[in-house]
């Protein structure tokens, strides 16, 4: 389990020494930043779409999933996002943290359209 591992190398750092775990998603950036000596997580596995709510027009999907796998899963329910950045294999948690957008200067960064988010 993601949080037993993380839990446990946390526990193992003393005060002065804490390891910093970083999540690497799809390891799309051109350079190395964010690539951590230190430890890193990968959240390709929590990549589930967990609810499609068609009248509340909310999905609800884990960090890992990818933008591609959502529009795969809203399509047969004649739904897409609201706004797509130029690449679709982002991880769902990058997407919406690092204000991503698309070309529509009236639409909002992606981030706008989170309901809920848990951690």
């Amino acid at each position: 389990d993601l949080v037993d591992i993380v839990s446990e190398a946390y526990k193992k750092s003393d005060n002065e020494n804490k390891i910093h775990i970083r999540p690497i998603g799809s390891a799309l950036s051109p350079n190395g930043i964010a690539f951590s000596s230190q430890g890193m997580v990968s959240l390709s596995n929590l990549d589930k779409i967990l609810e499609i709510n068609k009248d509340k027009l909310e999905i609800t999907v884990q960090a890992g999933a990818r933008v591609s796998q959502v529009l795969d899963a809203l399509r047969p329910h004649g739904l897409t996002l609201p706004n797509l950045a130029s690449i679709a294999e982002q991880q769902i948690g990058g997407f919406v943290s690092v204000g991503a957008h698309g070309t529509g200067a009236k639409i909002p960064p992606v981030d706008e359209f989170v309901t809920a988010l848990t951690l």
